[in-house]
């Protein structure tokens, strides 16, 4: 029968010997500790077998992630607003709220509503990688409990001090450091060993100087995260994978994310706006708002929705600022590579029991590896010259054509793209 009480058994793995004193060497730290307690080969747990009771108070990060019927999964506390946990909780469960700062369950401890959830975008089912998950909690007063009793619990290395550290959104001045750290962290977290769902453009070439005008690098605190596209003069189409919960800086203008070009228009992201039916696999697209309108010119330019569905063998092309060798190896320039579209019923034998719905459309290149995987997410498939799709997800070999790439369908979603642009301009004048 599961234990109503904190149960804990100590496991091997290497620890972090040495006490890190500087940033990058934080840096370092962090991504070990990750790797070791976030990224390994995860089990399907149920509870702590041979283990033993945990001193109170002892293990104060501890997070009961529940349901409607009580406790389903463990997670621990990276910052006030976020936990961290497994995505296949999420699968097999439904959490809807979390219990912090309790050692019994049974004492009815308050319970705080899980606000949002973040799987890593390339977690597919239990068994195949990546099976982690980012809570985001409503504010409550258990929360700022749990930050006090952190606080007066905190130890003196710099790595626990940090991780102790309540998380605030940016504000409008400057970030202190460790503000900084802790936006670092949750990249890192988030993004850093296997990247967003679709990624980077392998087998491709460098595209000509502002022949892809339309092209935006979505980044935060300089690191290019999704691609998108502008389709408005203050709208970007972009993948709803790639939604974080802190402004994006959208970069137009640019073929280089490394040089300083005179064309280069740089914007906040006023409002992000996933489709209301996306969830984690479908409808996979989101509009971002910029927070002015952009400058058109020869560098910045609008493309234009793609109204009609795509054939099977259409000749289109996909552009991004992803990895080109599926080594971590960055481009110095914006690249671009051939896409040819697969029928749906091809797509899905390949594919398997992966779901393929009508509102996605696969492509492969003309060569054996060819195509995108992590930094290219959200940017677009252009058929005839118009945004015919958005790049959501492959397989785990990028451009394997046994698992083509997969983008979001645009006549599938351009009533909605254009009711938001409209409304928000409707909205303005009023």
């Amino acid at each position: 029968m599961p234990s109503s009480k904190l149960l804990y058994k100590e496991i091997s793995c290497t620890p972090l010997r040495r006490q890190v004193s500087d940033r990058a060497g934080i840096m370092n730290g962090l991504r070990k500790l990750l790797l070791l307690t976030c990224l390994g080969q995860i089990a399907l747990g149920s509870d702590i077998i041979d283990g033993e009771k945990a001193p109170e108070n002892s293990l104060l990060f501890m997070v009961s992630v529940q349901n409607v019927f009580g406790h389903a999964c463990g997670g621990f506390l990276i910052t006030e607003d976020f936990v961290v946990t497994a995505a296949h909780c999420d699968d097999f469960y439904r959490t809807t709220h979390v219990v912090l700062g309790t050692h019994n369950l049974k004492t009815n401890p308050k319970k705080i509503i899980i606000e949002k959830k973040f799987k890593h975008p390339s977690y597919q089912d239990v068994g195949h990688g990546n099976d982690i998950m980012l809570l985001k909690q409503l504010h409550n007063n258990a929360n700022s409990m749990l930050a006090n009793t952190l606080k007066q619990n905190r130890p003196q290395n710099k790595q626990d001090i940090f991780l102790s550290k309540v998380y605030k959104k940016p504000r409008e001045e400057s970030l202190g450091f460790t503000e900084t750290m802790a936006l670092s962290f949750f990249l890192v977290l988030f993004f850093v060993t296997t990247g967003a769902d679709g990624a980077h453009i392998v087998g491709g070439r460098d595209a000509a100087p502002n022949s892809r005008p339309y092209m935006a690098s979505l980044q935060v605190q300089g690191r290019h995260i999704c691609g998108g596209a502008l389709v408005g003069e203050s709208f970007v189409v972009t993948a709803a994978h790639c939604e974080v919960p802190i402004p994006y800086t959208v970069v137009l203008g640019v073929n280089s994310l490394i040089g300083n070009e005179s064309t280069k228009q740089e914007f906040t992201s006023a409002r992000v706006i996933p489709h209301p039916q996306y969830d984690g696999h479908r409808n996979d697209i989101m509009l971002i708002q910029l927070n002015t309108k952009a400058v058109l010119n020869n560098a910045v330019q609008l493309i234009t929705l793609k109204a009609d569905r795509l054939r099977a063998a259409s000749q289109c092309l996909t552009a991004g600022w992803g990895d080109i060798g599926d080594n971590n190896t960055l481009p110095l320039r914006l690249q671009e590579v051939n896409v040819t579209t697969l029928s749906a019923q091809a797509c899905r034998r390949r594919w398997g029991q992966v779901p393929i719905t009508r509102a996605m459309v696969c492509g492969v290149g003309g060569r054996a590896i060819q195509g995108f995987c992590s930094g290219d997410s959200g940017g677009p498939l252009v058929c005839d010259g118009a945004a015919a799709g958005v790049v959501s997800f492959s397989g785990r070999r990028c451009g394997d054509p046994r698992t083509p790439d997969v983008y979001t369908r645009i006549s599938s979603f351009r009533e909605w793209i254009t009711d938001v642009i409209r409304n928000s301009e409707a909205s303005q004048i009023e």
